[in-house]
């Protein structure tokens, strides 16, 4: 199931290889003779994974390598300097608030700013900052205090970001968000706070931590409102779900929207009939989701919506955040995309896609137009 051991065919780079070159440098660092060499072998081991932890949920060896990965990348870089595209990628997420309140400004910086970061790290078709924020459609959004200290209408949905969304992918937050809207819902955005993804894929296990209990705290505040929450980006929401309860920080969850709109169907909600031919014949999911509730929400979501949506069979689509942007994992990241999501693609001339890092794919590696399924939804709906 892993996606760099199929296209590789490396042992090195299965869950398997990838679990023993860690434990062989766990007991070596135990007994106090851990060279520069072993830890050297064990990142390039590590190097190719995408952290899509289908070692963790499909494969039988059922080892969680990203959360592996995350401590040993701590250990690493206590006595190694991290490379310029990782303190970027850190950098961006620490500060993300800053960014998004001046988000114009940055956007036009961002024009001349990443072709030289990108020859300066070695990164590659990085994304730009949305010129436009949630409020362009008419949306609020309130910090967690305000929210804390207000009554809110029973339709009121709360809407969650991470950085990466807000950030880059406004129309994503916009698709959601009108969709849900012309269910006759109320949707409201947080403030959004830096969550720690990017602290935990690259080890930085304090920094990790400390965004963890801030956001953690957030949402368990947003919660006490009684109204629900839904999160724009899979594997955000997943994050939330998994990495924090590793980390000894369970609590409120946050919903996928096909997860709160299946609960409400369950609860006798009903939901307006689309004309079939408004929407996009597949829908391709982030491969977080892939396997289990998620796919299955989403197929009780479109039978309500009396729409036979087929969900395309794919794994991950090779970009995982910071991986498909960096140079050195292009061929790589290229293959993965071919192996599963460029046959499943063809022939389409549009297609639902629910991750933000496989819409990023889908652009770079095809001329499908994929946007996010309440984007099809959402228009559905105000057609007709």
């Amino acid at each position: 199931m892993c996606p760099s051991f199929k296209a590789t065919r490396d042992l090195r780079h299965s869950p398997k290889g990838r679990a023993d070159a860690l434990r062989h440098w766990h007991q070596a660092k135990h007994r106090g003779d851990a060279t520069e060499e072993l830890e050297s072998d064990v990142l390039a081991a590590l190097d190719g994974c995408l952290g899509c932890k289908a070692c963790a949920t499909s494969c039988p060896v059922q080892v969680d390598i990203p959360e592996m990965k995350s401590h040993f990348l701590d250990q690493l870089h206590r006595t190694r300097r991290r490379s310029l595209a990782d303190k970027a990628a850190l950098l961006l997420e620490e500060y993300s608030p800053f960014l998004i309140r001046y988000r114009k400004l940055m956007a036009v910086f961002a024009r001349v700013f990443n072709p030289l970061m990108e020859k300066a790290s070695g990164l590659h078709d990085l994304p730009f900052i949305a010129f436009h924020d949630v409020g362009k459609g008419g949306y609020k959004t309130f910090s967690v205090e305000v929210i804390a200290q207000r009554q809110w209408h029973e339709a009121t949905v709360f809407v969650w970001r991470d950085p990466f969304t807000a950030l880059f992918d406004t129309q994503a937050a916009l698709a959601l968000a009108d969709g849900l809207r012309g269910f006759g819902y109320r949707p409201v955005f947080v403030a959004m706070r830096p969550g720690g993804k990017a602290a935990h894929v690259l080890g930085d296990r304090p920094r990790f931590i400390r965004q963890a209990r801030k956001l953690r705290s957030a949402i368990d505040k947003v919660a006490a409102s009684g109204r629900p929450m839904v999160g724009v980006d899979p594997a955000f929401v997943m994050m939330i779900r998994q990495d924090y309860v590793n980390a000894g920080l369970a609590g409120q969850n946050i919903l996928l929207v096909q997860e709160f709109l299946s609960e409400e169907i369950a609860c006798g909600r009903g939901l307006p009939r689309l004309n079939r031919e408004r929407l996009p014949r597949k829908l391709f999911l982030h491969c977080s989701e892939s396997a289990g509730a998620g796919a299955t929400a989403w197929k009780k979501v479109f039978a309500a919506l009396g729409a036979s949506v087929e969900i395309a069979a794919t794994g991950c689509c090779g970009m995982a955040g910071l991986f498909g942007h960096q140079q050195r994992h292009q061929d790589l990241s290229k293959h993965i995309f071919d192996l599963s999501w460029t046959g499943q693609l063809r022939g389409e001339k549009q297609a639902m896609v629910s991750g933000f890092s496989c819409r990023c794919q889908t652009k770079r590696f095809s001329s499908i137009r994929g946007e996010h399924p309440m984007r099809w939804v959402a228009d559905a709906i105000d057609a007709g």
